[in-house]
């Protein structure tokens, strides 16, 4: 979650609690420029290990610098790795809910996706130490809006990512799977009637590969 620094702005903190309610553990990430840092998303291995993905503001001699933060942590509170990714642009959607998503394998593999200013999506793939594996792209309209909600790894190690597009002909629904180097493999554009762009949607997907859609 989320806490306060001491001139009010935000940081994120990991925090184990115990079945009797103690706190096992605490620790806080956050950037150098003292603005608000923010989580984005957080999966737990089974091991009990963390992987977060957050939004941090660090100080470039005065000018702000963006960055996705990534953070494997351990389940005894140790940071096991850390990486960082420059924003590229990203500004279009740093107030979403939806900014970023991951998801961990049983392998120790994680996949990250954000969408850059709601024009197009970067999916990274990063091996069981934090290092990347490889970055692909999905843009798929030409000129409208498509903005992830939603990345999973099924049993094959494929990417599914799902999210949302609108365009002059209309809105709706995509589906993409990416094969485990990162290929596409296909994308389905679903225009489903009555229905549009809303960042109150949200999309998961179960252990057999099904598709399940909620919102607005």
């Amino acid at each position: 979650g989320e806490t306060r620094d001491e001139s009010g702005k935000s940081d994120i903190a990991v925090r184990r609690v115990q079945a009797d309610m103690s706190t096992a553990w605490t620790l806080e990430f956050a950037g150098s420029k003292y603005e608000n840092d923010w989580l984005l998303d957080a999966a737990e291995a089974p091991d009990g290990a963390v992987t977060i993905l957050g939004w941090i503001q660090d100080d470039d001699h005065g000018w702000t610098e963006r960055k996705l933060l990534v953070a494997r942590v351990s389940s005894t509170g140790e940071v096991e790795w850390t990486r960082e990714f420059a924003d590229n642009g990203l500004n279009g959607s740093w107030n979403s809910a939806h900014k970023a998503r991951l998801t961990t394998g049983p392998d120790g593999r994680t996949c990250i996706v954000d969408n850059i200013a709601y024009e197009s999506i970067q999916v990274r793939s990063l091996d069981n130490q934090g290092n990347l594996e490889w970055a692909s792209s999905i843009d798929r309209v030409e000129s409208g809006i498509e903005m992830s909600l939603e990345i999973q790894l099924n049993d094959d190690g494929d990417v599914l990512v799902g999210g949302l597009w609108s365009d002059q002909d209309g809105s709706g629904h995509f589906y993409t799977s990416l094969d485990a180097g990162g290929t596409e493999q296909w994308t389905h554009l679903v225009n489903p009637e009555g229905t549009g762009l809303s960042e109150r949607s949200f999309i998961k997907v179960d252990s057999q590969g099904n598709w399940r859609v909620a919102g607005n």
